[in-house]
């Protein structure tokens, strides 16, 4: 979640994905059993946030770059390469959890979608408490 031209419609076709599947993988089985239990179990609800690592094609697209010079002072060249700087090496020490939210030097959020920001954290903070279906419901 929070990829660059991603808005809430695009999260929630996603979220659906997630839904259909442990409603496949359950079918006929009775809620609060063991078997349903664990054929839901085996439907990943977490979803990650996008992090744009160094080498990937993430990393090189322009929006992308445009936000990690703004919030984190990352330098590239004229072949859109980073600069290995202090900037770039306190960017890198921060990837280390891609379900979480990057947060610059600042302490403001990084992300690369199209929704408002409040609006993506309030989905982020959805999945973070096991309640992802709720991004359904969100306007």
């Amino acid at each position: 979640m929070g990829y660059p031209g991603e808005g809430l419609e695009h999260l929630k076709t996603s979220v659906a994905f997630i839904k259909w599947q442990e409603e496949y993988y359950t079918e006929g089985l009775t809620p609060g059993t063991e078997d349903y239990e664990v054929h839901r179990a085996g439907v990943n609800r977490r979803m990650f946030t996008a992090t744009a690592y160094p080498g990937t094609d993430l990393f090189k697209h322009p929006k992308v770059q445009r936000l990690l010079t703004e919030n984190f002072g990352i330098s590239f060249d004229a072949s859109g390469h980073p600069i290995c700087d202090d900037a770039l090496h306190y960017y890198v020490l921060e990837l280390d959890d891609a379900t979480k939210v990057l947060k610059s030097p600042r302490g403001e959020p990084l992300y690369y979608g199209e929704m408002d920001l409040e609006r993506f954290l309030e989905a982020r903070d959805y999945v973070n408490r096991g309640e992802t279906f709720k991004i359904l419901d969100m306007r």
